[in-house]
C-alpha cells in the first residue's frame, strides 16, 4: 500500500513511476518519518562518540524535526506537484487527483515505514518503562518516527525478495526511462523558452543525425509520448542513416515513422535505388496522410457539435469544464493538422530528393524555381531592392532566437550535470547529447554570421 501516492509520477515520461519496491516510492508524508528518525538516531550516535549519552534524546529530537519537517516536505512537495501539474496541462497532460492510498493488498516502501510507526506506537501507549524521560506528545511522535526508520531499514530484504523475480527488468526499464526522462526535460525546457522568447513561427532545431532533438521536432513525438521499443533490433533499423528522414518507433501503431527532418547521412547506393526508396517513402507517408485527414475530418465535425451546445450552456462550473474539454479537442485537432502539414513537408522533400538524383544522374545541378532572388538582400546601387528585407530580418531574428534557446538548455542540462548524479551509462549518454546542443549553437551561430555577412554586401 501507499499512503498520498503522488499522481504526477507516471503521467508524463519527465516524471517517470519508480517501481513499487524502489526507495523514490516513498510518499512525502513516510519520508518525513524517516528523516526525523535519522536525525534523532544520528544525534544519539553522536552523543555516545563524544561520550555524553543522553536516555530518549533520539525520541526528543525525532519528534521535534518531525514537526518542524511535516509542514516544510508536504509544502514543498505540495508547490512542485502544483507547478509540474500545471506545465503538463499546458501539454494537454491531465494528471488524476490525489488518493489518500493505492496498491492496496500491495507490501511497498510506505508499508515498512507505517508499520514500525504503529509499533512505535504501541511501544508509547502499552510500555511506559521504555524511554520513561520522554513525555507528552514527543514520546509517540518520537517513538513512531524511530521505529518506522528501524521497520524500514530492516524490511529491504523483504521488498527485494518479494520483487527478486522482477528487479531486474524493472531496474532496465526505469533507467530507460530516466534517460528519457532527461531528454523529455530538456525537450519541455526548449518549448517553455521558445513560447516566451518568440512570437513567431516555431523555428526547429536542426538536425543532428541521432535521436536527438531531431526526434523531438514532432509535435505528437512517439518517442516522447511512449515507451522505447522493446526489440533492440527495432532500435538498429531506426538509426542515422536508414531513411530519407529520421525515424522514430510508434508503440501505439507498433511501427516505424518518420519524423520531419531530412536525414543526410542517408546515401542510396545508386541514382535508381535511391528513387525507388523515395517513391515508396512517399506512398507510406500519403497512406499515413489519408489516415490523418479522417481523423481531423471527424474531430472538426465533433468539436463542432460541441461547440454549438457549449453556447447555449448557462455560466457555472459545467460550462467551465466544457470549455476545457473543448480547448483539449481543439489542441488535439490543431497538432493533428501540424502533423500534416509535416507529412506534406516530407512528401515535397522526398519529391525534390529524386528530382536532385535525376539531375545528378546527368551531370547537371538542379535547383527549384523561385520568384525571390537567392543574392544579398542589401540595396544595390540603383536603391532597389531584389527581396522584401522583412524576409531577411525574419530569417535573422529566428536564428537569434533559436540560438538564445540552445543557450537556455545549455545552461540547463550544465545545471543538471552539477546537481543530478548519474551512473556511467547515464553520463555518457548525457555528455553526447550536450555535445550535439552544442554543435547546433556553434553550427546556428554559424547560420547568423552567414546571412548577416551577406546582408552586408
Amino acid at each position: 500500500m501507499r499512503i498520498w501516492p503522488d499522481p504526477v509520477l507516471g503521467s508524463h515520461p519527465i516524471v517517470p513511476e519508480p517501481p513499487s519496491w524502489h526507495i523514490a516510492h516513498l510518499s512525502s508524508i513516510t519520508g518525513v518519518f524517516i528523516a526525523a528518525g535519522v536525525s534523532g538516531v544520528s544525534n544519539s550516535i553522536f552523543r555516545t562518540l563524544i561520550r555524553r549519552p543522553k536516555p530518549g534524546s533520539s525520541v526528543r529530537i525525532a519528534a521535534t524535526a518531525a514537526v518542524w519537517l511535516l509542514p516544510f516536505w508536504v509544502g514543498v512537495d505540495y508547490y512542485t506537484d502544483s507547478v509540474i501539474r500545471k506545465t503538463l496541462e499546458e501539454e494537454g497532460v491531465k494528471v488524476p487527483k490525489h488518493k489518500w492510498f493505492d496498491r492496496i493488498g500491495h507490501v511497498d516502501q510506505d508499508d515498512l515505514v507505517l508499520s514500525g510507526a504503529l509499533a512505535g506506537l504501541a511501544t508509547a501507549v502499552y510500555q511506559p518503562h521504555k524511554y520513561p524521560t520522554v513525555v507528552g506528545w514527543r514520546r509517540p511522535i518520537g517513538l513512531a518516527c524511530v521505529r518506522g526508520l528501524a521497520f524500514w531499514v530492516l524490511g529491504q530484504p523483504l521488498i527485494w525478495y518479494l520483487n527478486r523475480h522482477t528487479i531486474a527488468d524493472d531496474w532496465k526499464k526505469y533507467s530507460a526511462a530516466k534517460q528519457k526522462a532527461h531528454l523529455a526535460e530538456i525537450e519541455l525546457l526548449r518549448k517553455t523558452s521558445m513560447k516566451k522568447q518568440s512570437k513567431g513561427t516555431v523555428f526547429q532545431w536542426p538536425a543532428s543525425g541521432s535521436s536527438f532533438p531531431a526526434q523531438m521536432t514532432a509535435p505528437t513525438n512517439p518517442l516522447l509520448s511512449h515507451d522505447l521499443p522493446p526489440d533492440p533490433a527495432i532500435l538498429d533499423s531506426i538509426g542515422p542513416g536508414k531513411a530519407p528522414h529520421e525515424l522514430a518507433y510508434d508503440t501505439w501503431e507498433e511501427k516505424v515513422v518518420a519524423l520531419p527532418t531530412t536525414d543526410y547521412r542517408w546515401e542510396p547506393t545508386s541514382s535508381a535505388d535511391g528513387e525507388r526508396s523515395l517513391q515508396g517513402h512517399i506512398e507510406k507517408l500519403l497512406e499515413r496522410r489519408q489516415k490523418l485527414v479522417k481523423q481531423v475530418e471527424w474531430l472538426w465535425h465533433e468539436l463542432a457539435i460541441r461547440e454549438n451546445n457549449y453556447h447555449n450552456l448557462p455560466p457555472g462550473e459545467d460550462k467551465d469544464i466544457t470549455r476545457k474539454k473543448l480547448e483539449l479537442l481543439g489542441s488535439m485537432h490543431k497538432n493533428l493538422w501540424v502533423e500534416i502539414s509535416e507529412l506534406d513537408w516530407m512528401i515535397g522533400d522526398s519529391r525534390k530528393q529524386i528530382l536532385q538524383l535525376q539531375s545528378r544522374n546527368k551531370g547537371i545541378t538542379w535547383l527549384p524555381p523561385t520568384t525571390v532572388a537567392n543574392a544579398s538582400f542589401a540595396n544595390d546601387k540603383t536603391g532597389t531592392q531584389p527581396v522584401d528585407e522583412s524576409i531577411w530580418n525574419r530569417l535573422i531574428r529566428d536564428l537569434r532566437n533559436h540560438q538564445e534557446n540552445l543557450q537556455a538548455v545549455m545552461a540547463s542540462m550544465d545545471e543538471v550535470l552539477l546537481t543530478d548524479e548519474k551512473d556511467s551509462e547515464e553520463k555518457e549518454e548525457f555528455d553526447r547529447t550536450l555535445k550535439e546542443v552544442k554543435q547546433n549553437e556553434e553550427a546556428t551561430e554559424g547560420l547568423i554570421q552567414e546571412f548577416e555577412d551577406r546582408g552586408k554586401k
